[in-house]
């Protein structure tokens, strides 16, 4: 295999492997995620859905929703603070300085731990949602849902490197972050699908990213139609792309600083 793609995948291999040794903090991130899960369906028992805007809402559907929700957010919030690691602790100019740029050095081995988070929070879900609800996922046979989950814990991490970076001017990664999840709580429909918002709030939130990172992935939760997936996912990779770019213009900016002042 071509150096430029083996190593890429060896750092994926490392970060599944460095997540494996990491068992407390798997364990620990399972355990929360099946709280939440177990606390929203709780609330969802008690709760009068009415179906809204095609889309069928009751208690089965809205258990898988936070279910999918939850563990795409859970398994994609890592990035920001191994960033911040690597600027405190003044290793991003030597890691800058090897032959794989830093960017896709750092999210190739942690998307890799992400991917084993996402792993069993998924296996957790499943197991978890079929006790509570006695159904399983529609089109879950076939592994379509997981396609949109996957995208949306790609985009999270993608979204946590860019905020991460920006502790290179200063101490700033902590308050964006901040913003950035509050924003992904009520835009990214991370607890209620955006069709149960007020229009005006719907209609702006489809505007931003975080629609793409937990309310879209888990549309199919609650919209029963097989066409909505490649509309999904054409939304995810537009996104995608924006981001990235994103990245890339922030990790250029951040080594041309760390070239002119130091870490």
């Amino acid at each position: 295999m071509s150096p430029k793609y083996s190593a890429p995948l060896a750092l994926f291999l490392n970060g599944m492997r460095v997540a494996a040794s990491e068992k407390f903090t798997l364990a620990f991130g399972v355990g929360v995620y099946c709280m939440y899960v177990l606390i929203f369906s709780a609330i969802w028992k008690h709760t009068a859905f009415t179906p809204r805007g095609g889309q069928d809402i009751n208690f089965v559907s809205m258990v898988w929703y936070i279910a999918s929700t939850e563990s795409v957010t859970f398994s994609g919030v890592q990035f920001r603070e191994q960033v911040r690691i690597d600027i405190s602790s003044q290793q991003i100019s030597g890691l800058m300085g090897r032959p794989l740029p830093y960017w896709l050095l750092r999210m190739a081995q942690l998307l890799g731990r992400g991917a084993l988070h996402f792993t069993l929070l998924t296996a957790a879900g499943l197991a978890l949602g079929f006790w509570i609800t006695g159904h399983l996922p529609y089109q879950i046979g076939n592994g379509a849902l997981l396609l949109p989950l996957i995208m949306g814990m790609i985009l999270t991490l993608v979204a946590c490197f860019v905020i991460g970076m920006l502790d290179v001017w200063g101490q700033y990664a902590r308050p964006a972050y901040w913003i950035w999840q509050k924003a992904l709580f009520v835009m990214g429909g991370l607890m209620l699908p955006l069709s149960l918002y007020p229009e005006w709030l719907h209609k702006a939130a489809l505007w931003t990213p975080f629609p793409a990172m937990s309310y879209l992935p888990a549309l199919l939760m609650l919209q029963h139609n097989a066409a909505a997936l490649s509309d999904i996912l054409l939304v995810q990779l537009f996104w995608l792309v924006v981001l990235l770019s994103l990245a890339l213009l922030v990790h250029r900016a951040a080594k041309r600083h760390i070239g002119a002042v130091g870490d």
